[in-house]
């Protein structure tokens, strides 16, 4: 008998609700979390994620989560069906949460040349001009100037 892991459909569903927990609780500005570990085992890129997003105007009502480790970002591109599209950031606007990968703090992961401020600007992007193009969600967040 070989042992299998969730199905997708069971990991989407856990993630799925994590994250309407998560959106449940925001108030009228941006909520901050943590999705793979407590704030307290997500140091030090907690800190420095929660300064990122106090300098990017994400709009009101807005979850932004670091997913603190790799794991855990596997889980959420597996449910969010992302595998393969990013391994940074990703943005649900319908449900208005945004994903960021913890490792994008850590310069030994951090294989981009892309900031954290960038990559935050980049998803704000995709918020503002309403669109899955990566260009025009660079120019709508400030990327390239």
């Amino acid at each position: 008998m070989a042992l299998r892991g969730p199905s997708r459909t069971t990991i989407w569903l856990r993630f799925s609700l994590t994250m309407l927990a998560l959106s449940a609780v925001a108030s009228a500005s941006v909520h901050v979390s943590t999705y793979g570990a407590s704030e307290e085992h997500c140091q030090p890129a907690y800190n420095k994620f929660v300064d990122t997003v106090e300098r990017v105007p994400f709009p009101d009502d807005w979850t932004v989560v670091v997913v603190c480790s790799d794991v855990a970002w596997q889980v959420a591109l597996l449910a969010t069906r992302s595998e393969g599209r990013t391994e940074m950031a990703l943005t649900n606007r319908k449900h208005r949460w945004t994903l960021v990968n913890g490792a994008v703090w850590d310069p030994l992961r951090n294989r981009s040349r892309y900031t954290p401020e960038m990559v935050l600007r980049h998803e704000l992007g995709h918020i503002l001009c309403e669109c899955r193009d990566e260009e025009r969600a660079n120019e709508a967040g400030g990327v390239n100037k």
